[in-house]
C-alpha cells in the first residue's frame, strides 16, 4: 500500500466500532462492525438498532487514530451494555477493556487484546 493510498484510508476508517457478542446457543459468535457515527451518542444510538434478543454483550470502541507494527488502526473499549444500560468500560465496572485492530487496506476488523483486566 502506497504512502497515499495509506492517509487516505487511514482518514476514511470508521471512528467507532461495535463489537457484538451473540448469546450461547445462537447461531452466531461475535462480530465487529463499523458505525457510520461521529461521537459517542450517535453511537450508542446507532449501536441500539443493532441490538436483538440473541445479543448478550456490545462494546463501543473508539479509534485512537495509532496505528500499530502491522499497519492496523487501533480501536479501544469505550462502553459496555449488557441490557439497556450503557456504561465505562474499566476494570472498575467489572470490564475487561480490549484493543481491537482495522486492517486498513483490506478493510476488516480483528479481536486484538485485553488491555486491562477487570
Amino acid at each position: 500500500m502506497t504512502k497515499k493510498a495509506f492517509k487516505e484510508a487511514l482518514s476514511t476508517a470508521p471512528k467507532y466500532i461495535v463489537y457484538i457478542d451473540y448469546k450461547a446457543g445462537s447461531d452466531k459468535g461475535t462480530e465487529i462492525k463499523a458505525l457510520s457515527a461521529n461521537d459517542i451518542f450517535a453511537a450508542m444510538d446507532e449501536a441500539e438498532q443493532l441490538k436483538s434478543s440473541d445479543v448478550y454483550l456490545m462494546r463501543i470502541a473508539e479509534s485512537t487514530s495509532k496505528v500499530n507494527e502491522y499497519d492496523k488502526l487501533i480501536y479501544v473499549d469505550r462502553l459496555c451494555t449488557r441490557s439497556a444500560n450503557w456504561y465505562c468500560c474499566n476494570p472498575t465496572h467489572g470490564e475487561n477493556v480490549c484493543e481491537y485492530s482495522y486492517q486498513l487496506e483490506y478493510k476488516y476488523f480483528d479481536w486484538e487484546r485485553v488491555i486491562e483486566k477487570s
